[in-house]
């Protein structure tokens, strides 16, 4: 993902991804999910790896 998609707010990514193979779309949900439940990834985990920076304040 590069950075305009990263702050793109408009949900059109999500019919993007659902256009792949169930397969494919089920490993993305199984991702999030993994790392929704991980207590140690955080927003600054996030901006660390993908340089989006959260809002001031947000975070």
């Amino acid at each position: 993902m590069n950075l305009e998609q990263g702050y793109y707010g408009g949900g059109c990514l999500r019919p993007t991804v659902l256009s792949f193979s169930d397969s494919y779309v089920e490993l993305v949900r199984a991702g999030f999910e993994q790392i929704i439940a991980d207590d140690s990834f955080g927003p600054a985990e996030y901006e660390r790896l993908t340089d989006i920076e959260f809002p001031a304040g947000k975070a």
